[in-house]
């Protein structure tokens, strides 16, 4: 595969759902730093409710986001694929067409590869970002986390406490450390994405579609 009118359709879509997505990190932001007030939503709970419906819906853009970059394969394997809306079965479903299908965060390097030719001298070079981010499997603990706060309780079950591991802030730091720079693998292809969550010239989402280079 190569770049086609369907990898631009994807990015698009793509970009769009990131931009969404900070505004919604935003919200939760502003409300577990006091910036608004939890008296607003009449009751600590409503507020709970808010903020744990939105890290959800973050969930699943990313999710979504992963299915439109891999999303001309999705289509032809899932007849139904319109209609998936479980981002923890979206995830399954994406590892079967693409191992390789979750956001890979980056950062800049300042060790150059060994042999690279004259002509990438000035290239920029990046390296993999190690800890910090969210991972898939934190992906799906914190995905039932917000399912267990967002539904009503059976009044007749005890009650349990939720045991989130870090703070509501440290989980948005970790998503937001997975979506800052990233790339995105399209599968089946030498094609790529370089994602810039919030792109330092204009705070826009911004991204370059490129292929690998052969070495």
């Amino acid at each position: 595969m190569s770049v086609n009118d369907t990898n631009l359709e994807g990015i698009t879509q793509y970009c769009n759902l990131l931009e969404e997505l900070k505004l919604r990190v935003k919200a939760v932001q502003d409300i577990v730093n006091g910036k608004v007030s939890i008296a607003a939503f009449g009751h600590p709970y409503f507020a709970d409710d808010f903020v744990f419906l939105q890290i959800r819906k973050i969930l699943e853009i990313v999710a979504f986001g992963s299915m439109c970059s891999n999303i001309e394969l999705y289509r032809t394997t899932y007849d139904k694929y319109a209609a998936h809306w479980s981002a923890k079965d979206i995830l399954k479903k994406l590892e079967r067409i693409n191992k390789h299908f979750y956001p890979l965060p980056l950062k800049s390097s300042n060790e150059r590869p060994v042999g690279d030719p004259p002509e990438l001298k000035h290239a920029h070079v990046f390296e993999n970002v190690r800890s910090g981010f969210l991972t898939k499997d934190e992906f799906g603990f914190l995905y039932d986390c917000c399912s267990r706060v967002i539904h009503s309780p059976n009044p007749y079950k005890e009650a349990q406490k939720i045991d989130l591991r870090m703070s509501v802030d440290d989980w948005m730091h970790r998503i937001a450390s997975l979506l800052w720079f990233h790339r995105m693998k399209l599968a089946h292809t030498d094609v790529v994405w370089f994602v810039y969550l919030m792109h330092p010239e204009h705070g826009r989402t911004h991204a370059v579609l490129s292929t690998s280079l052969k070495r």
